[in-house]
């Protein structure tokens, strides 16, 4: 079984030594988020509610759903010169 269906085998950038709690996070989305705080991403952007709700509750990385980032994102394009 390759680490598509055993995330166990998958492997994540960063230090070892730093291991973020993430008992609020689904399990299995707790790769996504892995690897979002190893890059050292700004911004998670999901149309998971569950997980969306569940970064904001543990306030790991910034989150938005991809209405809201789209809507924001857009708005500042209509601004633009």
């Amino acid at each position: 079984r390759g680490f598509l269906q055993n995330l166990e085998k998958a492997l994540v950038p960063g230090d070892p030594g730093e291991e973020p709690d993430l008992t609020l996070i689904p399990e299995a989305d707790r790769y996504l988020v892995r690897a979002a705080l190893g890059g050292k991403a700004h911004l998670l952007i999901t149309t998971d509610e569950e997980l969306r709700r569940a970064l904001e509750e543990a306030g790991l990385i910034p989150v938005r759903s991809r209405g809201e980032f789209l809507k924001e994102y857009l708005g500042a394009e209509e601004g633009s010169p």
